[in-house]
C-alpha cells in the first residue's frame, strides 16, 4: 500500500495486516482497506448483528485526506445503522 495512505489510514486507527491491508473499526463495523490496481483503494465492510450480518465493498480514490476518509467511515456507519442519529459511535 502506498507510504502516505498507509499513514492517513494509522491516523485513523487501522493496523496493518500480513497481507499488506490495512483493518480499523468504526464501532461494530470492521473496514479492511486494500488498494486496487485499477479502481483505487477498495474498502471491504463486515458487520454481524444479532439478526443480520452486511458486507459490502466502496471504493474510494487514492488521494483523499484524512478527513474525507473520515467522512466516509461515517457515511458506512450510518448506512448500516440508520436509527443511529448521532452518526458516529461513542466508547
Amino acid at each position: 500500500m502506498d507510504k502516505q495512505l498507509a499513514d492517513t489510514l494509522r491516523s485513523l486507527s487501522f493496523q496493518e495486516l500480513p497481507s499488506g491491508a490495512m483493518k480499523g473499526c468504526v464501532g461494530d463495523v470492521e473496514v479492511v482497506a486494500v488498494e486496487h490496481p485499477l479502481k483505487g483503494v477498495c474498502l471491504i465492510v463486515s458487520h454481524i448483528g444479532k439478526r443480520e450480518a452486511t458486507q459490502f465493498e466502496r471504493f474510494i480514490p487514492r488521494n483523499l485526506t484524512q478527513q474525507q476518509i473520515a467522512a466516509v467511515l461515517v457515511e458506512i456507519f450510518e448506512q448500516i445503522h440508520p436509527e443511529d442519529k448521532n452518526g458516529f459511535p461513542q466508547k
